[in-house]
């Protein structure tokens, strides 16, 4: 496959009563960046993420979450060997508002509201130390029984010694998921204090109730559904307060993918997503393989 690629893995379930959660997330990303004087070399990086937390019910439509969570990053130059690190170790607390309205593995009407603070701190001398506040707003419209458009924006901003380093790429290694994503781009291609991202997805659940049954152990593992999508991003990662207004500042993409729905062991849903993306002025292509279990997240 030409250009660059990424791979990701999650999995989060729930534990003892319904507003207890644990999560493991992952992933990695191979790219080329060029340097100050005109080399391009290649990167290897990869990270993961530890979070465990409690939901508790306001109403009957909003909640409120804290969680505690532990990461750490690895990125490699594999032109030249060095090897960086950076750790974090963190807690934060979440007000979520929804009225989504859900089919098994489908997301059918509605609109979801959070807003989140986050703060981190290095418990090793190569550790990052900032404090970051986030909110985002999502929004599903039928337009048939199968087909959906789906809709998001995202803003935040870190504050503190290492402000400069929130990214907005493909990565989900992130407490719920990633919602700040500009797919098509490199790790790192944005960064900055403050981040913004938009994203719209025209999504066909084109077979429903499949229930293909893979009888590999028991009990066994269900293929529920499948679905299709197309979709389009754009974000920004700027410093300061002034809102980036030049073209170069602001990156677009778009691209398709499809998404297996499972049931793993009659456990728990299982999400097993391919895209497949690229900035509208360039010919690359990025892929993107994302398994992750528990419940959905966007």
């Amino acid at each position: 496959w030409p250009g660059l690629y990424e791979w990701s893995a999650g999995y989060m379930f729930q534990k003892w009563r319904p507003d207890i959660f644990i999560s493991v997330a992952g992933d990695g990303e191979e790219f080329k960046a060029r340097d100050a004087a005109g080399d391009i070399h290649e990167f290897y990086e990869t990270g993961y993420s530890v979070s465990a937390g409690l939901s508790y019910p306001l109403r009957r439509i909003s909640a409120v979450s804290l969680w505690t969570r532990f990461a750490s990053d690895k990125l490699r130059n594999e032109t030249t060997g060095d090897l960086f690190r950076e750790t974090e170790t963190g807690a934060g607390v979440e007000y979520i508002r929804s009225t989504a309205v859900l089919k098994p593995f489908h997301t059918v009407r509605g609109s979801v509201f959070s807003l989140s603070a986050y703060a981190a701190r290095p418990l090793e001398t190569y550790g990052v130390d900032f404090n970051r506040y986030e909110a985002s707003l999502r929004n599903y419209t039928p337009l048939t029984r199968h087909l959906t458009v789906a809709s998001r924006a995202f803003a935040g901003r870190r504050e503190g010694p290492d402000a400069s380093l929130y990214s907005l790429d493909t990565s989900i290694s992130s407490f719920a998921a990633s919602r700040y994503r500009l797919r098509g781009y490199p790790r790192r291609a944005f960064r900055g204090q403050n981040i913004f991202s938009s994203n719209l997805e025209l999504r066909w659940l084109v077979l429903d109730r499949l229930n293909r049954h893979i009888y590999f152990m028991w009990p066994d593992m269900n293929i529920y559904s499948a679905s299709i999508r197309l979709f389009t991003d754009a974000g920004t990662a700027w410093d300061g307060d002034r809102f980036p207004e030049q073209s170069g500042m602001w990156g677009f993409s778009w691209g398709g993918g499809f998404q297996l729905n499972l049931y793993l062991l009659q456990l728990a849903p299982v999400y097993l997503s391919v895209d497949f993306s690229t900035p509208y002025d360039s010919s690359t292509w990025r892929s993107s393989v994302v398994f992750s279990s528990g419940y959905i997240t966007w």
